[in-house]
């Protein structure tokens, strides 16, 4: 268990090559809970169909559908799905597990594994603008993160929570829960939820119309995430700092920087992405 800590502990730092040396050599009693912690490290740097893939693989080994690896290698599936943009799968599993998770007993066993999937499950449903379950996942997921006092992952559901506000409008809440979560994420150090942190503030400040702050803080981010070696982030920080190159009137820097992203997501043969930065140029080019 030491060691699947010190993998965790490397993954929430950002350092993915540490974690992937040690997955390489645990021993064949978690060659599974291995194979989970890649989907999430692949996952985290764009590689999404393989991320997939290996949660797919862990799945079909297991006979035990209510053990702590089953829901861990269930969320794996859920994260990538979400990136995939796979939202009538993900809907169906989520269902799935629901009634499992309903009729599951006890579930203090793997609680952190139920707080995890209810905060996927909240940000597949952001993801469709069914904001009230959304926030009502997340925040269930928060309230059981709490009661584990797991701060890192506090911070990522006040972030969500910050996401769910922001889009539907309601800026001072969603500055209010970004803040929150920036100040766990700073007193622990994590990098990673730090780069994020710039993220969020920066598209908060888009979108109430501050856009020389926003500036600042998708750059920011980019400058972290560069640091963590991090392609994936890195081009969607590039990407939001070009979207605010468009708000700031400057059409050609803008088309520029979404160009940029589209290299680096080339990089990964991410076509999700890909697809989403070319019709973001299309609709500048039209503008």
């Amino acid at each position: 268990m030491l060691v699947l800590d010190k993998i965790t502990a490397h993954i929430n730092n950002g350092e993915y090559q540490f974690a992937r040396i040690l997955i390489s050599v645990l021993p064949d009693n978690n060659y599974l809970q291995g194979k989970v912690l890649r989907s999430r490290i692949d996952e985290l740097n764009g590689f999404f169909q393989y991320s997939l893939n290996l949660s797919n693989y862990v799945l079909d080994q297991l006979d035990n559908e209510s053990s702590e690896l089953y829901f861990d290698a269930i969320n794996a599936k859920l994260y990538a799905l979400w990136r995939l943009k796979n939202f009538d799968v993900a809907n169906k599993l989520i269902e799935e597990v629901s009634a499992k998770l309903a009729n599951t007993n006890p579930l203090s066993a793997f609680r952190s594994s139920l707080a995890t999937f209810n905060n996927i499950s909240g940000l597949i449903m952001w993801s469709q603008d069914q904001l009230e379950p959304a926030e009502e996942r997340i925040n269930f997921g928060l309230q059981i993160r709490e009661e584990l006092n797991e701060q890192l992952s506090i911070s990522y559901s006040n972030n969500n929570l910050g996401n769910v506000a922001l889009k539907r409008k309601d800026f001072d809440l969603a500055h209010s829960y970004f803040k929150k979560s920036h100040n766990i994420r700073k007193e622990l150090g994590s990098k990673p939820a730090i780069a994020g942190s710039w993220n969020s503030f920066g598209r908060y400040f888009d979108a109430v119309g501050e856009y020389d702050k926003a500036t600042e803080y998708h750059q920011k981010s980019i400058n972290l995430w560069h640091d963590l070696e991090n392609t994936q982030f890195k081009a969607k920080s590039i990407r939001f700092l070009g979207l605010n190159s468009f708000h700031k009137g400057k059409q050609d820097e803008a088309l520029q920087l979404l160009e940029e992203a589209i290299e680096y997501f080339d990089l990964l043969d991410n076509e999700i992405d890909i697809n989403t930065t070319k019709s973001l140029k299309q609709m500048i080019e039209q503008n």
